[in-house]
């Protein structure tokens, strides 16, 4: 596996993607269907477009911090469970990722099922972070499981059409080729 450079171009769309995910977790801090969509689709549109390794996941740390201090400035309180549980979402992605690129070459149409199966681990993630608060037994896990993998497959979706309809942009093309 050939680890590319990392160019302002990539900087560019992950610092961009980290502050719409970040802004988006503190406007939507009470719908958490809608963030984790949000978060999805930004996931799979910034790996889509930079096509580096641990970028995504650069881009949800990064997005952590902005919430943190975005939610500090605003004076709203920072939930920093669902922070942690982002930042592990977007590893696991990440390790997803590399995963099926170390086996598949060509990835992109792999992009929604590792979205969807990431998601699907947020339930399982709940329980294990936040389990004095959260209580599920079997049947909820199994229906969270497949609930937010459905989100996730959304998510992804929706970023699959927003990227076709930037993909023939300059700075798009100046991002994926220009090495």
């Amino acid at each position: 596996m050939m680890l590319r450079k990392i160019r302002c171009n990539d900087c560019i769309v992950v610092l961009a993607s980290a502050l719409l995910w970040s802004l988006s977790y503190v406007l939507m801090n009470t719908n958490f269907i809608a963030m984790v969509m949000v978060s999805v689709f930004l996931i799979t549109l910034t790996s889509l477009i930079v096509r580096k390794i641990s970028m995504t996941a650069l881009m949800i740390i990064m997005g952590s911090l902005f919430a943190a201090v975005i939610s500090g400035l605003s004076g709203t309180m920072v939930n920093y469970n669902i922070l942690i549980i982002f930042i592990i979402l977007g590893l696991v992605f990440e390790v997803l990722a590399v995963a099926a690129r170390g086996i598949i070459d060509e990835r992109e149409w792999l992009t929604p099922l590792l979205s969807g199966i990431s998601s699907a681990m947020l339930p399982l993630l709940f329980a294990v972070i936040m389990r004095d608060s959260i209580r599920y037994d079997m049947i909820e896990l199994v229906n969270s499981l497949m609930f937010y993998f459905i989100i996730g497959l959304l998510g992804s979706l929706i970023s699959y059409v927003a990227w076709y309809c930037i993909r023939g942009r300059r700075f798009i093309l100046e991002t994926e080729h220009k090495e």
